[in-house]
């Protein structure tokens, strides 16, 4: 099965996903999917970063008074920024096919598992 997630839907759930990577109940095997899972998330979240960086830049002004390199977008560009950084996170992306067995998610709560249902196999 393919999984498609968002982006904004991979940065809410990068808190659980540190969670994932202290699995201790994974097989060498299981733990190499779950390394390939992550690698991808990763890399999205860093290529967000990288464009959310440049929007900044592009939108907005250096602070002043505060070390070089800090910007900051000013109300008079926040909805272009808003428009064009809205449009990245809604990006979809696919995922490598893994998932999570019942077993192997046992100890964590309800509510880690409301937020990584799109992991966990049925």
């Amino acid at each position: 099965m393919i999984v498609k997630l968002s982006v904004i839907k991979i940065i809410h759930d990068m808190k659980i996903l540190d969670k994932m990577r202290t699995l201790s109940s994974l097989t060498p095997v299981r733990k190499w999917g779950l390394t390939k899972l992550i690698k991808v998330l990763n890399d999205e979240f860093n290529d967000l970063e990288a464009v959310r960086v440049d929007l900044v830049k592009k939108f907005g002004a250096p602070k002043e008074n505060e070390a070089e390199g800090n910007y900051s977008v000013g109300p008079e560009h926040m909805d272009e920024f808003l428009s064009e950084i809205q449009t990245v996170l809604e990006k979809e992306i696919t995922l490598p096919d893994f998932k999570l067995t019942p077993e192997e998610v046992a100890d964590f709560t309800i509510d880690e598992l409301l937020m990584m249902e799109d992991f966990i196999q049925e």
